[in-house]
């Protein structure tokens, strides 16, 4: 886990991903920094937590005790967004991506057939669609 200083200099980059112009073309030094820095915290700008590292990604994303709550939005963090990533952010939450079970259960069900292998497999010139 990060220390207290890394975090907060990890913030600061945060800061300046989000709101300066030289973070949106080119985000991936940003990243890096964060990486070096912080690869697992909690921000205390905005209370989220940041997986920079795929190891820690992979673990949580199979780890149950973690779900999404985009419905319940953090204040703290909604004042960072510019219009587009707000309008962005409200387009994303209705997704399946974002959902936990049993919506995301739900949800699933409902477009699985669409995603068979059978389905998404190319068709060769020639052949049925």
């Amino acid at each position: 886990m990060a220390t207290d200083a890394n975090v907060l200099a990890a913030d600061e980059v945060l800061t300046a991903l989000y709101e300066t112009p030289e973070g949106a073309p080119d985000p991936y030094p940003f990243y890096r920094r964060l990486r070096d820095l912080a690869p697992l915290h909690r921000s205390q700008l905005d209370g989220v937590w940041y997986a920079l590292r795929f190891e820690d990604v992979r673990a949580l994303l199979n780890d149950q005790r973690f779900g999404r709550d985009l419905e319940r939005p953090n204040p703290a963090y909604a004042f960072r967004f510019r219009p587009v990533q707000a309008q962005t952010m409200g387009i994303f939450r209705s997704t399946l991506l974002v959902k936990n079970p049993p919506e995301h259960t739900r949800l699933r069900g409902l477009v699985s057939q669409a995603f068979t292998w059978r389905r998404l497999r190319p068709s060769s010139p020639g052949s049925p669609s």
